[in-house]
C-alpha cells in the first residue's frame, strides 16, 4: 500500500481542456507520445500543454514513462468519451483492447469499473449481459403495469411516470445512503430494506418485486454493481496493486497480473456519495490520483450526483490546477453562458471570468418555434429548421440539435428524416464519424422504415438494420419467418458475419450491409412491405427505446399514408446529431441548436422545484458550440433562460438579432427553391 498517495484536482469551465489534460497526462505517464497518423513525436507539444495547465517541469520529468497503460484506472461517465480517447487518439478497439489480457482493461465508466474489478478480484466469471439494465427494467415495468420511459436521464421530467419515479428513487437512495448503512455488507443490506421502505413509500412493494425479478432473470443492475464493489472494498479490503487473472483453460491456461498504481477520474462533479467513497477507497492504494470536474456542469443530481464532493477531495489535494481558458467556446457564447450562470445558478468557487478562444462566435434566437399545435404551422417550423441545418452542413459544420427529452428529440429527428437528412444519436455514437459503426441506434430503424415506405429496401436489408439495436441481440435471426427463408447453414453464416463486423467495430451501416449480402442469398429477396409490417417494426422500437420511439415511427408511417412527401434535401453525408441535452455532455459541435421548450406535464415543476438542476442542464447545452449557437424558443420555455436572453439583449453580450418564425414565413415562401429565396429563409 502507498502511505502518501499524490492527489491532484483539475478544475475548469466548459471547453477548458480538462479531458484533454487528462489524456495528455496519461500519454505522458506512459511515454506514449508518438502519433501514428502524423508520424511525429508529440512529446514537446504534450509537455507544453501540461506546463500551460499548471504542472511543473520537475513534476513532469519525475513521472515521464513511469507507468504502463495496464497500471492505470481511467474512469469517465460515458462510453462515448472512452471511445474518443481509445479509438480516435490511440487507435484502439473499445472491446478487443479491454479484455483480460489487455492494457486498457480498467478504462471504464464508474459502473463498468465496479463490475469488472469486482469480478476480477473475486475471480468471478462475468455473465454475458444480453441487454442493458434499463431495458430489463422497462420490461419489468411493462409486466407490472407501470409507465416507464427509457429517457431516464431527464430526471424529474418523468417523475409522474411511476416506473421512472421508482428507478430514480431507488438509484438516488442507494447512491446517497448505502455506504452509511452499516459496518458490514450484511448490515448494509438489512438496513437498506428499512430505508427503502421509508423513501419509496407506496413504491416499496415494487422495489421488492424488482429485486425478485432480477434474481429470477440473473440481472445485475447499475446499483448492484456499485453496492457489490463497495462491499468488497469496505469489508475485504482487497489488494488492487496485485490482481491476478487466469486466461484460458487446461494446459493452455496462463496467468496475467495487473499492478494498479494510477487512478484518473473525469467528470468528477457527477459522482454520487457512494461512487465517491468507491473512488476514495481505490485512491488509498494508488500512487497517483487525479480528478477533473466543474460543479456548474452537475447534471445527474437526480441520481445522487453531488458537486460538492470534488471540494471535499480538494481539501486533501496536493495540487489544484485551475484551467481558466476555454478552447471550445467563442467569446460571445461563453460570455452569455457565464451571464446565465451568474443570475440563475449557485455561485461557483472559481471562474467568475473566463478567457475564451479568439473566435467571436454567433448567437441567434428563433422565436415562436412551436412543435405542437396547428399541424401546418408545426410543419412549416420544421421546414425552417431543416433549411437552417442544411445550411450549416453544406458549410462543412458539424451540427447538434438538442432537446430536453427523448420524446422531443425523436420527433425532431423524424421530421428531419422526412426532409432527407440522416441524423445520428449521441448516446451510442461519439462525434468522430470515422470511428463509429453506423447501425447502433434508433434512427437506423427509422431510416429503414422510411426507405421501406418508398419501396427502396428489401427485407434482408431491413432485418440487418433492425438486427443492430443497441442490445446487440441476434433475435431476428431466429424469427420463424426468417428461418423459413434460410437454412441453418445460411443463418449461421449471417450470424457469424454480422457478429464479426459488430465485434471489430470497423464499418458503417452501408458498408456492413453490402458485406453481409451474399449472392446466393439475394434471389427472391425483394419483397414489398405492408403498412402492418412497418407498424410491427414500431412495436419493436417501443420494446427497446420506449413509447415515444414507437409514436414517432407511427407518425412517420402516417405521413406517408397521407401521401405527404416532404423531401427536398438529400444531404446525408454531414455530421448531424439529434439527441437530448444530457447526451451531449463532454461533446461539442460547430453549430448547436437548442430547443427551449418544456413538456406540459412537468412545466410547473421544472420552473419551481427544479430550477437549479434545469439551469445546469441548459448551461451544459449552451457550452457545446464551437462557432454558432441557435436557441429555438417554443411554448412553455424555461423562464430563467428567457429572462437571461432579455437581459443580455440590453447589453453588449453579442445577441444582436432575433428571428421570428412568423417573420421568416411571411418574407420567404418555403415552397420556392431559388438561391436568393433560400438565403432569405435560411441564412443567419
Amino acid at each position: 500500500m502507498t502511505p502518501s498517495p499524490l492527489k491532484i484536482l483539475i478544475y475548469g469551465p466548459p471547453g477548458a481542456g480538462k479531458t484533454r489534460t487528462l489524456h495528455n497526462l496519461i500519454r505522458w505517464l506512459t511515454a506514449d507520445t508518438y502519433d501514428i497518423e502524423t508520424n511525429e513525436d508529440l512529446r514537446d507539444k504534450i509537455e507544453k500543454e501540461l506546463l500551460e495547465a499548471g504542472f511543473t517541469k520537475e513534476f513532469l520529468d519525475s513521472l515521464y514513462g513511469k507507468y504502463n497503460y495496464s497500471n492505470i484506472i481511467y474512469v469517465t461517465f460515458s462510453n462515448a468519451m472512452l471511445e474518443e480517447f481509445l479509438v480516435r487518439r490511440l487507435n484502439r478497439d473499445l472491446e478487443l483492447d479491454r479484455g483480460k489480457d489487455s492494457y486498457f482493461r480498467y478504462f471504464r465508466t464508474v459502473h463498468g469499473l465496479s463490475l469488472v474489478l469486482h469480478n476480477d478480484l473475486k475471480r468471478t466469471k462475468a455473465q454475458r449481459r444480453r441487454e442493458p439494465p434499463e431495458v430489463s427494467f422497462a420490461k419489468f415495468c411493462n409486466k407490472e403495469g407501470l409507465q416507464f420511459s427509457l429517457d431516464i436521464t431527464s430526471g424529474y421530467l418523468y417523475s409522474k411516470n411511476e416506473g421512472n419515479l421508482l428507478w430514480t428513487k431507488i438509484s438516488s437512495t442507494i447512491n446517497k445512503k448505502y455506504h452509511e448503512l452499516g459496518q458490514t455488507a450484511e448490515e448494509r443490506r438489512k438496513n437498506l430494506d428499512k430505508v427503502m421502505m421509508e423513501e419509496l413509500d407506496w413504491l416499496y412493494d415494487y422495489w421488492r418485486k424488482w429485486e425478485e425479478y432480477k434474481r429470477e432473470h440473473g440481472i445485475t443492475d447499475y446499483n448492484d454493481m456499485l453496492m457489490n464493489f463497495y462491499d468488497l472494498l469496505a469489508d475485504e479490503k482487497p489488494n488492487l496493486t496485485e490482481i491476478k487473472l487466469t486466461i484460458g483453460k487446461g494446459k493452455e491456461a496462463y496467468e496475467v497480473e495487473y499492478n494498479l498504481k494510477v487512478l484518473i477520474v473525469d467528470e468528477a462533479q457527477d459522482l454520487s456519495p457512494l461512487q465517491y467513497m468507491i473512488i476514495k477507497k481505490i485512491s488509498e492504494q494508488m500512487e497517483l490520483t487525479v480528478l477533473a470536474g466543474d460543479d456548474a456542469q452537475t447534471i445527474y443530481t437526480f441520481l445522487g450526483g453531488q458537486a460538492n464532493l470534488i471540494f471535499d477531495f480538494e481539501k486533501d489535494a496536493d495540487l489544484v490546477l485551475k484551467l481558466r481558458k476555454t478552447h471550445r467556446n467563442p467569446s460571445k457564447i461563453m460570455k452569455f453562458a457565464l451571464f446565465f450562470r451568474k443570475f440563475y445558478m449557485t455561485e461557483r468557487k472559481y471562474f467568475k471570468t473566463t478567457t475564451t478562444n479568439p473566435i467571436e462566435g454567433e448567437i441567434f434566437i428563433v422565436e415562436d418555434f412551436r412543435t405542437k399545435g396547428d399541424k401546418i404551422a408545426v410543419q412549416q417550423n420544421y421546414d425552417i429548421l431543416a433549411r437552417l441545418v442544411e445550411q450549416e452542413l453544406k458549410a462543412g459544420n458539424s451540427v447538434f440539435v438538442l432537446a430536453r427529452t427523448n420524446q422531443q428529440s425523436f420527433r425532431i429527428a423524424i421530421e428531419l428524416l422526412k426532409r432527407g437528412f440522416t441524423p445520428r444519436l449521441l448516446k451510442r455514437n461519439n462525434k468522430f464519424e470515422n470511428s463509429v459503426m453506423g447501425i447502433y441506434d434508433y434512427y437506423d430503424i427509422a431510416k429503414a422504415v422510411a426507405l421501406a415506405l418508398e419501396g427502396r429496401i428489401n427485407k434482408e436489408r431491413f432485418y440487418k438494420v433492425a438486427l443492430a439495436d443497441f442490445t446487440g441481440k441476434l433475435d431476428v435471426l431466429y424469427e420463424q419467418e426468417f428461418r423459413r427463408r434460410y437454412d441453418e447453414e445460411e443463418i449461421a453464416y449471417l450470424e457469424e458475419t454480422v457478429m464479426y463486423e459488430i465485434k471489430f467495430n470497423r464499418v458503417k451501416s452501408e458498408m456492413l450491409l453490402d458485406i453481409i449480402r451474399n449472392p446466393m442469398l439475394i434471389e427472391n429477396l425483394i419483397i414489398t412491405f405492408t403498412i402492418e409490417d412497418l407498424k410491427e417494426a414500431a412495436e419493436r422500437a417501443k420494446e427497446i427505446w420506449g413509447y415515444y420511439a414507437k409514436k414517432a415511427l407511427l407518425e412517420l408511417i402516417e405521413s406517408y399514408e397521407k401521401n405527404e412527401r416532404l423531401y427536398y434535401a438529400k444531404h446525408t453525408d454531414g455530421k448531424l446529431y439529434v439527441d437530448t441535452m444530457h447526451s451531449a455532455k463532454g461533446l461539442e459541435a460547430d453549430t448547436v441548436f437548442i430547443l427551449n421548450e418544456l413538456p406540459k406535464k412537468v412545466y410547473k415543476e421544472a420552473i419551481t422545484n427544479e430550477g437549479e438542476s434545469e439551469a445546469k442542464v441548459l448551461f451544459v447545452a449552451l457550452t457545446r458550440a464551437r462557432k454558432k449557437l441557435v436557441i429555438l424558443n417554443g411554448i412553455r420555455t424555461f423562464e430563467r433562460l428567457d429572462d437571461a436572453i432579455r437581459k443580455a439583449m440590453k447589453t453588449n453580450l453579442g445577441i444582436k438579432r432575433t428571428y421570428s418564425v412568423q417573420l421568416i414565413k411571411t418574407n420567404s415562401p418555403l415552397k420556392q427553391n431559388t438561391t436568393a429565396q433560400k438565403q432569405k429563409s435560411s441564412s443567419f
